[in-house]
């Protein structure tokens, strides 16, 4: 390395663990919605445990309905 580098301490993340709801949350959360629609997107990111960006990049055509699978995309 370059010696006229300056050497700094690595910061330290905090880890954290994610929060998971109960049935009853989960059906609460599910039922929220009042438009079908807005339930169904819901309820597929969730099960699929999709990520805000791979959410953002779906398209109607990366849902395959006969075989049941999601094309995900490198977002």
């Amino acid at each position: 390395m370059n010696k006229k580098a300056i050497a700094l301490p690595s910061l330290k993340h905090d880890t954290r663990l994610p929060v998971i709801l109960n049935r009853k949350e989960l059906r609460d959360l599910f039922r929220a919605p009042a438009l079908l629609k807005h339930r169904i997107v819901l309820t597929l990111i969730y099960s699929a445990g999709l990520c805000r960006q791979e959410v953002i990049n779906l398209k109607i055509s990366d849902v395959d309905f006969e075989w049941m699978t999601i094309h995900i995309r490198q977002s």
